[in-house]
């Protein structure tokens, strides 16, 4: 269990060079068509909980105001001990995650 205090999602556009004779000095790029999704996610994890660690999938749903949320499947990649809050009540952490398919944006 974990308290969330804060995620961020990142979604980019895969390019291609395309760069030849005809590019005049020039790298010329395009889309290729693919996609990426990566995110972080902070909060607290109390005394007794297990965290997340490198390399566990994860599936993801951020609310981001009533019935617009993100969802889909990741894996962390970073994970990072913030601070210790209250004794050994809770720390804070932050993990990062890459994802593993589509990240999509939901509003029901």
């Amino acid at each position: 269990y974990m308290d969330m205090t804060a995620f961020s999602i990142e979604v980019e556009q895969g390019i291609q060079d395309v760069t030849d004779n005809t590019s005049a000095g020039w790298r010329e790029k395009q889309g290729n068509g693919f996609s990426n999704a990566r995110g972080s996610i902070e909060g607290f994890v109390y005394a007794g909980v297990n965290g997340l660690s490198i390399g566990t999938e994860i599936a993801v749903k951020f609310i981001l105001d009533g019935d617009v949320y993100w969802s889909g499947d990741g894996i962390i990649t970073r994970e990072g001990v913030t601070l210790a809050v209250g004794g050994d009540k809770a720390v804070a952490r932050s993990y990062e995650f890459e994802a593993t398919g589509e990240l999509e944006e939901t509003n029901e």
